[in-house]
């Protein structure tokens, strides 16, 4: 999952939401947060206070680069489904 997620950042293409929750298992694996940073940077442009404390509307957001792994890997998800959605609906499946 790993590699097919730095293969697809490294053709500035959008990675897969489910290797990203396959990164997110509990395990140990270095440079998760790395990772999950440079997809939000690359795919996304966001960087610095961007995470939302609790995906509300308004909601007090935190520092991407210090928030708990757990936040950043749900809210990276997210926003890879949502876009995974956009396509799709534009795509008319």
């Amino acid at each position: 999952a790993v590699c097919r997620v730095n293969n697809a950042l490294s053709k500035h293409e959008m990675p897969s939401s489910d290797d990203v929750k396959i990164i997110m298992l509990p395990q140990r694996l270095a440079n998760r947060r790395k990772l999950l940073l440079t997809i939000l940077k690359d795919c996304f442009g966001l960087l610095g206070k961007c995470v939302p404390q609790d995906f509300r509307e308004g909601d007090v957001l935190l520092f991407a680069s210090n928030c708990p792994i757990r936040l950043l890997g749900s809210f990276v998800i997210l926003k890879l489904e949502e876009e995974e959605g956009e396509l799709n609906s534009c795509a008319g499946l």
